[in-house]
């Protein structure tokens, strides 16, 4: 029977400097991409009172709040609406 794996000797493996140096270039690159995070992060501008939330901005709702019940009818009634058109125009 043929061996399809062949075991080498473990004296005569070694790392080499292929893997050293991808990681080195790959510790080079996340440090560049860490300073420019850094700097763009530098060029936010925040308000000294800080970011409204969205229950202190008028005019939105708050995640729990519901439309009214006859703007859903009035939605159904235009999509009706357009239904009834676009059958009659065809």
């Amino acid at each position: 029977m043929i061996p399809f794996v062949v075991t080498p000797d473990p004296d005569s493996v070694v790392a080499g400097w292929i893997p050293l140096a991808l990681t080195l270039l790959l510790g080079v690159v996340m440090f560049l991409l860490y300073r420019s995070l850094r700097n763009q992060m530098r060029k936010i501008n925040i308000p000294e009172g800080g970011v409204p939330t969205r229950g202190e901005r008028p005019g939105v709702d708050s995640p729990g709040k519901r439309a009214p019940a006859d703007a859903d009818r009035t939605m159904r009634e235009k999509s009706d609406a357009d239904r009834t058109d676009e059958k009659s125009s065809s």
